[in-house]
């Protein structure tokens, strides 16, 4: 439920101003607008500081303490870190670079440019030359010739040494100059680089020892900032000091109170929002509804504050179209695993939301793996034909199965398990066509009639029960589309539903006195909508193919794992099937917010009339590192 809010001015006398700052903070309830937007502003080095601690924080956070924590301030600390980094980045370049002249250098092999000076100090004219492999048998007039290695170019370099005189050389030869430096320098070099760097690691891991005293600095300088804004922001006169913002409306009347607690004289009022101001959004979760806020904080939306909470919707309908583009149940059991091993982490780091989340998805994910018959890849089928203990947990499985699952008779005279595997995901791609279809009607006139709630006592709530009413006859046209019906009369009466609630939806999408408005205006407003009615239901096809292509693709490797243990071990099957099932498990969680976060925030959000244009309330209120 979205609370309602309250437009909130507080005055006091300008000489009470941090007092009134101070008690507004600690009661944490007052989401501030500034009065003057372009005042609004942080001194420049307390943002420069703020910035350093949070990026010294963030390199920090993936360093495992090691050593022993120094004795350092929190700046100090930032200073040393971020030093390192900068100086980490540069010695990465450089050895990228060495790298580079490394592998140009490798033809010269060991040799160093002091031993080829010697030689020359010697009397000894060592000279180097790019011969074509087709013209080293031309080289005349010297007295020793070595082929030392192969150019880029495909010729030879070679080197020449003739005290006697001058040397006739082919004609595609080119002299070839000594190079800048020689490959043990390079190495040399970076070998250096490589050690000073894990110095330079070595000394992240004791800073690391002191992230909680970065935060909480950071926390420090983050309120010092905000006050610093919320002082500047507000309006300031000789004699008073008002500030403005948005407040709960069940904690309004409490405001006045509670600064008079603290010992403010200030004039409080609050009013109803105008309907030209956009206040921010604070939505009440219920308890069963509040794992799906870890959803909405990594999305970063939120309803406007005139729109409606659709979590509950979302708390319903996420859970189970996860499950659906996973598709196995055993991948269920992988994700309940990882929520029951993060719970302890999440729950100390403020996102118990997201790992509750994991966690209901995991149990869906697990449930819709019986009601499809498929853990790991594996179905009754292939248990079946496993044999031994396999085979009897197989065919139990089998009475469970809705989608996936084979006549049991069939299964228990089995003589060709490949044509029992094909029906079996004949009967699941089957399956999950209706069942997508049937969640896309559900979930769709569910947020008509959503919609039309929002909307009454308007004229417009009954066009929206006539767009649901359109979506149902669309949904009978798909399904015969789909060959999953063949009846004449079934495609005639949904016809008829379409017609008919493309009529309401006309009639009533634009109330006028004025009947030729009404009817024009409602029917150029109603035919996009109408297509969409098609397109909207069609998309929940990709719940199917999702599905399906998770289940292939673990049945591949599944098959390519135990292949290649049968023609060698299991020991190099295994590392097989263990990729496999990992890339199927992580492009599933693409998968869930590539297409279930979209079913949710784009068809079902549209048709629900939530645009998601609203921002958070975030009250001007002492912070945690928690919150931090």
């Amino acid at each position: 439920m979205i609370e309602n809010m309250r437009k909130v001015y507080c005055v006091s006398r300008a000489r009470d101003r941090g007092k009134l700052l101070d008690a507004v903070r600690e009661l944490g309830v007052v989401h501030l607008v500034h009065v003057k937007p372009e005042d609004a502003v942080a001194d420049e080095k307390l943002l420069g500081d703020l910035d350093r601690l949070r990026r010294a924080a963030q390199v920090l956070s993936s360093v495992e303490p090691v050593g022993d924590a120094p004795s350092l301030s929190a700046a100090e600390v930032a200073s040393e870190t971020l030093e390192i980094q900068r100086s980490q980045a540069e010695k990465k370049s450089r050895l990228v670079g060495l790298h580079r002249k490394a592998n140009a250098l490798t033809i010269w092999g060991a040799t160093r440019l002091e031993d080829l000076q010697k030689i020359r100090e010697a009397g000894i004219d060592l000279k180097f030359f790019s011969v074509p492999p087709d013209e080293l048998d031309d080289i005349r007039n010297v007295e020793c010739v070595e082929t030392v290695g192969r150019l880029p170019n495909g010729n030879n370099l070679v080197a020449v040494i003739n005290r006697e005189g001058d040397t006739e050389m082919p004609p595609g030869t080119e002299v070839v100059p000594l190079p800048e430096t020689d490959l043990p320098t390079v190495r040399r070099e970076a070998a250096e680089i490589d050690a000073a760097m894990k110095e330079e690691q070595a000394r992240l891991g004791e800073l690391a020892h002191l992230k909680d005293s970065l935060k909480q600095r950071q926390v420090e300088l983050a309120e010092k900032a905000e006050y610093e804004v919320a002082l500047s922001g507000a309006l300031r006169g000789e004699n008073l000091f008002a500030i403005q913002g948005w407040i709960p409306a069940s904690r309004s009347e409490r405001l006045a109170e509670g600064l008079a607690d603290a010992g403010v004289d200030a004039a409080v009022t609050a009013r109803e929002p105008p309907d030209d101001e956009n206040p921010p959004t604070l939505i009440r979760y219920p308890k069963w509804v509040k794992p799906i806020k870890g959803l909405f904080d990594i999305l970063g939306t939120s309803p406007a504050y005139r729109e409606f909470d659709l979590s509950p919707f979302f708390m319903l309908a996420m859970p189970l179209f996860a499950a659906i583009l996973i598709g196995d149940g055993g991948y269920g059991l992988v994700f309940i695993i990882a929520a029951l091993a993060l719970y302890k982490r999440g729950r100390a780091a403020g996102e118990t939301a997201k790992v509750q989340l994991l966690l209901i998805m995991g149990i869906v994910t697990f449930l819709w793996g019986l009601v499809t018959g498929s853990f790991f890849g594996l179905s009754p089928v292939d248990l079946v034909q496993a044999g031994g203990m396999w085979a009897g947990i197989g065919k139990a499985f089998n009475h469970i199965v809705l989608l996936g699952g084979v006549p049991a008779r069939e299964l228990a005279a089995a003589q060709n398990f490949d044509e029992l595997s094909e029906q079996a995901l004949s009967n699941l791609r089957v399956g999950l066509i209706k069942t997508s279809f049937v969640l896309a009607l559900i979930h769709l006139v569910a947020a008509r009639l959503r919609e039309a709630l929002a909307l009454a006592p308007s004229q417009k709530a009954i066009a929206s029960l006539g767009w649901a009413v359109c979506l149902s006859g669309m949904f009978g046209i798909i399904w015969f589309l789909f060959g999953l019906t063949e009846s004449t009369t079934w495609l005639n009466v949904c016809f008829g539903i379409v017609g008919v609630g493309f009529v309401v939806a006309v009639l009533f999408s634009y109330p006028d006195k004025n009947p030729a408005k009404r009817l024009g205006i409602g029917f150029a407003a109603s035919l996009l909508p109408l297509m969409g009615t098609f397109s909207d239901m069609m998309s929940y096809i990709r719940l199917m193919a999702v599905s399906m292509a998770s289940v292939y693709i673990a049945l591949v490797f599944n098959m390519l794992g135990s292949q290649l243990a049968g023609v060698a071990t299991w020991g190099l099957g295994a590392p097989v099937v263990l990729f496999g099932h990992g890339l199927n498990m992580g492009l599933c969680v693409i998968a869930i917010f590539a297409h279930g976060v979209r079913l949710n925030m784009l068809e079902f959000s549209n048709n629900a009339g939530v645009q998601w244009g609203g921002y958070p309330f975030e009250p001007f209120a002492r912070k945690t590192c928690k919150e931090s």
